[in-house]
């Protein structure tokens, strides 16, 4: 792994774990609930460096470890003449009912214009309302790589479970 993606993979471990502080004590005496929750997404990904909109979809599982804070697994998917797939672990934040933060490092699977894999680091942040167990609403999503820079805007589905 050459030098500069390892410092660009512990940057992006340092960001995500730099948001945990940001909670209050409280939060974190909350009992917990020990659900999962599937998320669904689609949206238009545009691409800025080369002026390109694209569809796109991401899904992931989250393990929720109290009312605020979760950790699991994500996959996003890019069509188009960029088409990519990325994997990645993640820590999900929800500090209102109603807003949600998922950041976490990524890894984007070889393709036909990348012949190995790259690090990077996905962020979505979702603003839902909820009916029962099953939460809808917007969301916009930032992918950051080595070489790929995208921002991705949506609808979020998420299923608690």
């Amino acid at each position: 792994m050459k030098k500069r993606q390892c410092i660009f993979f512990l940057f992006a471990i340092i960001i995500s774990g730099s948001l945990f502080p940001c909670f209050s004590q409280e939060s974190l005496n909350e009992q917990h609930d020990g659900k999962y929750e599937i998320g669904l997404g689609a949206g238009i990904i545009y691409d800025p460096g080369d002026y390109e909109l694209s569809p796109g979809a991401h899904f992931h599982l989250i393990r929720k470890i109290n009312s605020w804070l979760g950790a699991g697994l994500g996959y996003e998917l890019t069509f188009g003449s960029h088409f990519h797939q990325c994997i990645g672990i993640m820590a999900s934040l929800t500090p209102l009912e109603w807003l949600s933060f998922d950041i976490g490092p990524s890894l984007t699977l070889p393709n036909k214009t990348n012949s190995s894999p790259e690090l990077g680091m996905h962020t979505e942040m979702a603003l839902t309302f909820r009916i029962k167990k099953i939460h809808l609403g917007p969301m916009i999503d930032l992918g950051i790589g080595l070489n790929d820079l995208h921002i991705a805007s949506g609808i979020h589905l998420g299923f608690d479970l």
